[in-house]
């Protein structure tokens, strides 16, 4: 296909790119059931954790798949508050979490200083002793996530 990642949405996206045979890596956002989940982690796809919950969730079902935790540096809508971030990370300590990311809100309007706030919240969470040493942060700025220690990004 001429990519080496793919981010999508939903459970029905991964499984019909899948389907016809897209084998680079493919991130997966959204709300899963569980079976959903069981099956995105047959897929080989990289999940996400967006709360302390999915989080739990993750660790009952037993899920070996790549695994991205998001981080709400202002948003509020998705991702781990920076004061939970400690408790998100010992929950997961036993899955295969390779990152860190978050969602800009407003990366492309140039005179909006709110990503450089969100970007500092990042690097303050990413860069803290609460959180494993990821390799260093990379930019997928077609997504507008910030992804820290994605395997091969």
């Amino acid at each position: 296909m001429g990519m080496d990642m793919l981010c999508v949405y939903s459970y029905e996206d991964a499984k019909n790119l899948r389907d016809k045979g897209f084998s680079q890596k493919l991130i997966v956002m959204g709300v899963h059931t569980d079976e959903q989940l069981k099956e995105l982690d047959t897929l080989n796809c990289i999940l996400e954790i967006t709360s302390l919950h999915m989080a739990k969730r993750f660790v009952d079902l037993k899920l070996s798949s790549e695994t991205f935790v998001v981080i709400d540096t202002g948003m509020h809508r998705l991702g781990i508050a920076p004061e939970e971030v400690h408790e998100c990370i010992d929950i997961v300590k036993d899955l295969n979490v390779t990152g860190l990311q978050t969602h800009f809100a407003s990366s492309e309007e140039l005179t909006n200083n709110y990503t450089e706030r969100q970007v500092d919240t990042f690097n303050a969470v990413a860069l803290s002793k609460v959180v494993p040493p990821f390799p260093p942060s990379t930019v997928v700025p077609v997504y507008m996530i910030l992804v820290a220690g994605a395997k091969d990004v």
